[in-house]
């Protein structure tokens, strides 16, 4: 792959880009031995994240209102039937 540049007169050295490796033994293990990740398991809450789920953080105010998730969705559910009848339209289910 040749790279050139729009900088007039500069011309990337041939080899600019470094290439990845996968040899672990040339990187040097520079890991604090209180981060011991041996018995880690990756993805172990991925599955609370299903499908069409969206997360938000609160402000500190509205977090003491509103608890909880059932919580905020019941007072977005009103807002959003509450806004539907000002427009005149049928409110969206819940």
């Amino acid at each position: 792959m040749k790279c050139v540049s729009s900088v007039p007169g500069y011309q990337p050295e041939e080899n600019a880009m470094s290439t990845k490796t996968t040899d672990s033994s040339k990187f040097e293990d520079t890991m604090r031995p209180e981060y011991d990740l041996s018995s880690a398991v990756r993805g172990k809450y991925a599955g609370r994240y299903k499908g069409n789920v969206r997360r938000v953080s609160l402000d500190p105010d509205l977090a003491e209102t509103f608890p909880d998730d059932a919580s905020v969705n019941g007072a977005l559910r009103l807002l959003l039937r509450a806004a539907a009848k000002a427009r005149g339209k049928t409110p969206p289910a819940a």
